[in-house]
């Protein structure tokens, strides 16, 4: 479960430090989301540390007692929180945890609107924006 994690992890803090499209299917509203995130403050790199410190004590905790690798199907809980981070217009539980543990603000504008992560046993999946297809992040053995 550490590689997923890692990957998790390292996935939303890229997120929360880069340029990030804010696609929820309207151009109009699109266009208002993005130009309302890009005049936010950025995180500092010790907020995106402590960010990415936090998450992964929070999805450690969390996945501990729902990881079963030996699972005939590795996707069985994946909607469980902790499997499961999502942005709709603002960030899961667990997502905003771990921004307000790093002190950061505006973290409901910061992260990419529309986005849905799947943490799996072998497999990190996530999807940013409306309609937007999976992504692979991490895959045991690739």
């Amino acid at each position: 479960m550490n590689k997923e994690i890692e990957a998790a992890v390292g996935w939303w803090k890229q997120a929360l430090s880069s340029f990030v499209f804010q696609d929820n299917g309207d151009p109009l509203q699109t266009a208002m989301a993005t130009w309302r995130r890009d005049r936010q403050p950025k995180p500092t790199p010790q907020q995106l540390d402590d960010f990415a410190s936090a998450m992964t004590a929070l999805l450690t905790a969390s996945l501990r007692d729902g990881w079963d690798k030996a699972k005939a199907d590795p996707n069985w809980g994946c909607a469980t929180e902790g499997r499961s981070l999502y942005v709709d217009y603002g960030p899961s539980g667990i997502l905003l945890m771990a921004a307000e543990m790093a002190g950061i603000r505006y973290g409901t504008t910061l992260f990419p609107i529309k986005t849905s992560m799947h943490i799996n046993p072998g497999k990190v999946t996530a999807k940013q924006g409306y309609g937007a297809p999976d992504k692979v992040i991490y895959e045991e053995g690739k």
